[in-house]
């Protein structure tokens, strides 16, 4: 509930000619927020405790809570100044009461505000994880990769599939993953139930996919469902009613001519009718160290005309999103977090990969760094813990919920 809060320049203007009553007798909240109130001439406390009644503090008579009612609601302003805001905002909801137009909490607990409820704040995360479960890989971890359901209030991680899951996107009322190892997509309900299994491959098709399958997205008028291929820099086009695949779009020409994926394309989005794609190097010389990775777009209207570079100089993206009107995305290996591409708008010390937004805060995911010998000199501190962090971007106040038993958090979505 945004209104209640306000800036002192704000609660100047609002109640300039008004006389304003402090709601909750608290002996730090008080005296702190009449300081900022001298030009206020007349004001006066009210507390629910019956106990308080009569009790001036700092100079001010404390009354009920009823004493409001015998005010004309225009000509009073009422500012919060109790630490259990939340109730006092129910009550005087309750009462009638506006936030914002009527009242707003004390500026001087904002911050306190913000950390309780980012404390209390409530969300279940779907973690897609890509580690494998045999000891001696690469990207082994102890719980292994699957689908993992994180509930922030409890600060814990649920393993719900097991499997080696990248990217996931909605397809309606249904959520579509990647499982890269076997090359097929999950087609999951709302209650992470696997509904059925398609083959990225189509048995008999002739062709071999590289086992390398990454991003996925879907297009909800031509009822596509596009995967990128990070294997061999190719985007599928399968048709939603029977997963039959319709076309085959190739990032350049190079696999055709080396055989092997060269820009590392892996994550996709769909905006409209434009798709998004997030790659290592622009160039096809990724494994050569040359790193010019960004985003390029496709008209999905004019599939053969090829891409345009839309985002440049990034260091090993990932996570390209449409939200909020917005093409978002981080640049993983220097842990910035972009809305738009004038500046980022979070940094985090760790390997970045994973991106959510519930319409509050927008969530990224972080994944233990396997080459952090690249950041030396670069950041000042590596982080190599796994975990997805909650993130008020106006603020930039986060909270780390950590996974110390998985390496990768590949990508997240919100579980409705």
């Amino acid at each position: 509930m945004s209104d209640i809060w306000k800036s002192w320049t704000e609660v100047k203007k609002i109640c300039a000619g008004k006389k304003v009553v402090l709601f909750g007798r608290s002996d730090d909240w008080v005296p702190k927020t009449i300081l900022k109130l001298e030009y206020v001439k007349e004001k006066y406390i009210v507390d629910s405790n019956p106990a308080y009644t009569g009790s001036p503090l700092k100079g001010l008579t404390v009354y009920l809570p009823d004493k409001l009612h015998e005010e004309n609601k225009g000509d009073f302003y009422i500012i919060i100044t109790a630490g259990p805001y939340q109730s006092v905002v129910d009550q005087l909801v309750e009462m009638g009461f506006t936030p914002g137009v009527d009242f707003c909490c004390t500026p001087e607990i904002k911050d306190w505000g913000l950390l309780q409820e980012i404390r209390e704040y409530e969300q279940n995360i779907i973690v897609a994880c890509s580690d494998y479960s045999e000891k001696g890989k690469k990207r082994y971890s102890s719980m292994g990769g699957g689908i993992y359901v994180c509930n922030t209030l409890k600060s814990d991680l649920e393993k719900v599939i097991p499997g080696h899951f990248r990217q996931l996107t909605r397809v309606e009322d249904k959520i579509y993953v990647v499982e890269f190892v076997e090359k097929k997509i999950y087609v999951l309900s709302d209650k992470l139930e696997v509904l059925k299994i398609l083959d990225i491959e189509r048995p008999g098709s002739g062709e071999r996919e590289k086992p390398n399958a990454c991003g996925i997205a879907y297009h909800p008028g031509k009822q596509w469902i596009f995967v990128a291929n990070a294997g061999s820099d190719t985007i599928n086009i399968y048709d939603r009613k029977d997963f039959n695949l319709l076309h085959k779009i190739h990032f350049s020409g190079k696999f055709n001519l080396i055989g092997d994926g060269q820009h590392h394309i892996n994550d996709i989005c769909i905006a409209e009718d434009t798709l998004y794609v997030s790659y290592f190097s622009l160039s096809g010389n990724w494994k050569r160290g040359i790193l010019d990775g960004g985003i390029s777009e496709f008209d999905v209207n004019n599939i053969t005309g090829g891409s345009t570079p839309v985002v440049s100089g990034l260091w090993m993206p990932h996570s390209v999103e449409y939200l909020e009107g917005n093409l978002c995305y981080v640049n993983s290996m220097r842990g910035e977090l972009y809305i738009g591409n004038q500046k980022y708008d979070g940094k985090f010390p760790g390997l970045m990969r994973g991106l959510a937004f519930d319409d509050r805060f927008y969530y990224v995911g972080q994944s233990e760094d396997m080459y952090m010998s690249r950041l030396f000199g670069v950041s000042d501190n590596i982080m190599v813990n796994a975990g997805v962090y909650l993130f008020d971007v106006s603020t930039k106040v986060s909270r780390f919920y950590s996974f110390p038993f998985i390496m990768n958090v590949h990508d997240i979505l919100i579980l409705d």
